[in-house]
């Protein structure tokens, strides 16, 4: 991020991580300019576009209670 924004002085990038923070509101007010996000938001006029060409998954050992569960 440092250097990002010593060779960017004039952009304002402002990173969140949150689970319950629902973006949309924000987008249309302009107070952000793009959501990055795992969740789909079909909405009319916002303009969807997928970034990654790759599934997420999970990696829990074999013989783990969680993998019992797959």
């Amino acid at each position: 991020m440092a250097a990002f924004r010593r060779s960017q002085p004039n952009i304002d990038l402002d990173l969140r991580l949150c689970t319950s923070f629902y973006p949309l509101p924000s987008l249309r007010a302009d107070a952000v300019d793009l959501i990055i996000t795992s969740e789909r938001a079909e909405a009319p006029g916002i303009m969807v576009e997928p970034l990654f060409r790759y599934h997420i998954v999970g990696l829990v050992p074999t013989g783990s209670t969680l993998a019992a569960k797959a």
